[in-house]
């Protein structure tokens, strides 16, 4: 129960953040308005708010479950973090597509999704959070991993984030995500996402932070604020998403910021088969409404074997397959219902 009362209070949190109002103030080219903030942001100031002296780490780290009384210092880090990414999240305009991004250096380079831009040497428009502007020309991408890069080509000072790393990310780790959804929007700031790591590999992170249409190309970040992901594609539900690690850009820089491109050229397009399964027990636990899995006879309470003939044996296992599916494939789900083995056709969509 106290769980349950904490995770309310934290959705009003998010919904809190997600409604904040846009900060109208003109932007200022400064050494010292825009650049990323040293301070670590976990330090709060104790003798100011004696609630505020909870240690963060562990909760933020996922090796302790939070309680109620981390509630308001978890509030606090968060309006701080907010203060930190919002600047240099931007909303991105290429090929008459729009989507997010996030600038990652002083003289504007920008780190997006492959799917966003498409194709290099297209003159894009990279919007700040105020509204502003500025013309950029679309570099290199590599279409397998869903990684793309853009160099704002206006003269100035740009607000930024640092990159992080990766690699380290642990299950349970708490991020934020932050984009435009529905494209940028100059009467509301971009909306926050406060969630989880469910899995981390090479070349995906699976988060539980809620993503739409519009988000593809922001950043995830730490709870330190740096860059640790972008967002590439939305899973069967909106709380089972895509980033792309951020260790790839920096392993591919060279050839990203040479326009390089590299796979195949097809798009990353969200995918959908449409059920939800309970931890790693693989029993469905809800079914999408009209979804691929409804329509092929799936129901709830039936416990996954197998799909394409491959054992399912947890969530990892389960993830690794439905990144690999794409709109209108056809995949074979054997389910476990009562004393029978039935086998159903579903259809993936898109998302």
């Amino acid at each position: 129960m106290l769980y349950h009362r904490f995770r309310i209070a934290l959705l009003c949190l998010t919904i809190a953040l997600i409604g904040a109002g846009p900060q109208r103030q003109a932007f200022a080219q400064s050494d010292t308005s825009t650049e990323t903030s040293e301070q670590d942001v976990t330090q709060v100031k104790a003798e100011s708010n004696p609630v505020s002296a909870v240690n963060l780490k562990p909760i933020f780290a996922g090796t302790e479950t939070p309680a109620l009384i981390h509630l308001q210092p978890m509030q606090e880090h968060f309006i701080t973090l907010v203060e930190k990414v919002r600047p240099a999240t931007v909303g991105i305009v290429a090929n008459g597509a729009s989507g997010s991004g996030v600038i990652v250096s002083r003289d504007g380079f920008v780190l997006t999704a492959a799917h966003v831009i498409s194709q290099p040497n297209v003159v894009a428009t990279v919007i700040l959070q105020d509204g502003t502007e500025l013309k950029a020309i679309t570099l290199g991408m590599n279409h397998d991993i869903d990684s793309g890069l853009l160099k704002i080509t206006d003269d100035g000072k740009w607000p930024y984030l640092d990159m992080g790393e990766s690699e380290p990310l642990k299950e349970g780790q708490w991020v934020m995500a932050i984009g435009h959804p529905g494209g940028f929007d100059g009467d509301r700031a971009p909306p926050i996402r406060v969630g989880r790591v469910i899995s981390n590999s090479a070349s995906v992170i699976q988060t539980d932070c809620t993503l739409v249409g519009g988000d593809s190309g922001g950043p995830l970040v730490d709870m330190q604020g740096d860059v640790i992901g972008i967002h590439s594609r939305i899973g069967g539900f909106l709380n089972q998403n895509y980033h792309v690690p951020v260790d790839t850009y920096l392993v591919n820089w060279d050839d990203l910021a040479n326009k390089v491109v590299t796979g195949g050229g097809v798009t990353a397009v969200p995918v959908k088969i449409g059920f939800t399964i309970e931890g790693d027990s693989m029993i469905v636990t809800a079914v999408a409404k009209d979804g691929p899995a409804e329509k092929a006879g799936i129901q709830i309470g039936d416990t996954v074997l197998r799909i394409n003939d491959r054992a399912v044996r947890n969530q990892g296992a389960l993830r690794r397959q439905l990144s690999r599916l794409k709109p209108n494939d056809v995949v074979k789900v054997v389910v476990q219902r009562g004393e029978e083995e039935l086998e159903f056709e579903v259809t993936v969509e898109a998302s």
